[in-house]
C-alpha cells in the first residue's frame, strides 16, 4: 500500500474515533459560548442539555462533524505523514530550526482543510441551535438551507473559519512534533513512545485550541445568524462582531467555555495520534510479514 494511503485511512479512523469521543463535549462548548453566564458549571450545562433531549441532545448535530472530520483527517494526516517522509529523506539529521517546517506544513493543512470544514462547521452550528424545531437531521438542513439560500450559504463564515484553522493546524503539528522529539529525547527513561505521543498529542490539542479559540467564538457566532435577508443581523461581519462581543463582555467574552473546549481537546487529541500512530504502525507490520510471506 503507498504511503499516502496508509495515512489517509490512519486518517479517516482518527476522525471518526475522534469525533464520537468528543461531540458531547463540543456541544456543551457550543452552549457554553452562545449563552455567556447562564450556566455555572460544565457539568450544570451538560446536565441541562441532557434534561433537554436526553442522550441524543449530546450527539445532536454528530453527522455533519463524522463526515467532515474524516474527510478532513484524511487530508490532514495524509499530507502530515507524506510532509514527515519527503523531511526524513532529504535530512538525516533534525535541528529545532528544521523542525519549524511542520508549522509551516500545519499552516498550509488548516488552509486547505477550510474547504471542508466550512460547510460542516456551518451545519453543525444550525442543529446544535435549532433544538430540533426546525431540521430533522443533518440532511434535512443541508437540503432546506442549499434550497432557501443557495449553496453558498453553507460558507457562511468562510474567512474567519480560514484563519482559525490555519492558527489551529500550525500550532497542533508543530507542536506535536516538537514535544514527541523533545519527551523522547530527554525524558525517555519516564516516557515511552505510546507515553509521549498521548502527552504530546494532548499538549498540542490543548495550545492549539488556545490560540484560536477567540476565532472559534466568532466564527460560531456568525454562523449562527439568521439567514434571511431580511433579517439585519445577517450583515454584521466578523468583525463588527468581535467589537460587539467585546464591548458586552470583554476580553472574557471570547473565551467562554474555554475550560471545556481545553479538556475536550487533550482528550480527543490525545486519542487522535495514538490511533494514528497506532494505525500507521499497524500497516507496515502488515505489509513487512506480507513480504515476508512471499519471500518464503
Amino acid at each position: 500500500m503507498c504511503e499516502f494511503m496508509k495515512d489517509v485511512s490512519a486518517g479517516a479512523l482518527t476522525g471518526v474515533i475522534g469525533t464520537v469521543v468528543g461531540h458531547p463535549l463540543d456541544v456543551i462548548k457550543l452552549r457554553l459560548q452562545g449563552e455567556p453566564g447562564v450556566y455555572r458549571s460544565i457539568l450544570g450545562c451538560g446536565y441541562a442539555i441532557f434534561r433537554e433531549a436526553n442522550v441524543r441532545g449530546l450527539f445532536r448535530g454528530l453527522i455533519p462533524p463524522m463526515v467532515n472530520l474524516t474527510l478532513l483527517n484524511s487530508l490532514a494526516f495524509g499530507l502530515y505523514g507524506n510532509f514527515k517522509k519527503l523531511m526524513s529523506d532529504r535530512m538525516s539529521n533534525y535541528v529545532a530550526s528544521s523542525k519549524l517546517q511542520y508549522f509551516v506544513m500545519g499552516c498550509g493543512v488548516g488552509f486547505v482543510t477550510s474547504l471542508v470544514s466550512t460547510p460542516s462547521e456551518f451545519l453543525k452550528v444550525k442543529m446544535q441551535h435549532s433544538s430540533g424545531k426546525i431540521y430533522n437531521g443533518s440532511l434535512d438542513a443541508l437540503i432546506k438551507i442549499s434550497k432557501q439560500h443557495g449553496m453558498s450559504a453553507l460558507y457562511t463564515g468562510y474567512t474567519i473559519n480560514t484563519i482559525r484553522e490555519m492558527m489551529f493546524s500550525t500550532t497542533y503539528f508543530g507542536v506535536y512534533e516538537l514535544s514527541k522529539a523533545s519527551l523522547m529525547s530527554q525524558l525517555g527513561n519516564i516516557f515511552n513512545a505510546q507515553c509521549a505521543i498521548l502527552l504530546s498529542g494532548g499538549i498540542s490539542g490543548m495550545l492549539g485550541w488556545a490560540v484560536s479559540y477567540p476565532l472559534d467564538v466568532i466564527k460560531n457566532l456568525k454562523q449562527s445568524q439568521s439567514l434571511e435577508k431580511s433579517q439585519v443581523s445577517n450583515k454584521v461581519s466578523a468583525l463588527a462582531l468581535s467589537r460587539e462581543r467585546l464591548s458586552k463582555f470583554g476580553v472574557a467574552g471570547f473565551y467562554y467555555g474555554i475550560q471545556i473546549s481545553l479538556v475536550r481537546a487533550f482528550i480527543v487529541s490525545s486519542v487522535r495520534f495514538s490511533v494514528y500512530e497506532s494505525a500507521v504502525h499497524m500497516w507496515n507490520a502488515f505489509e513487512q510479514n506480507l513480504l515476508n510471506s512471499v519471500k518464503i
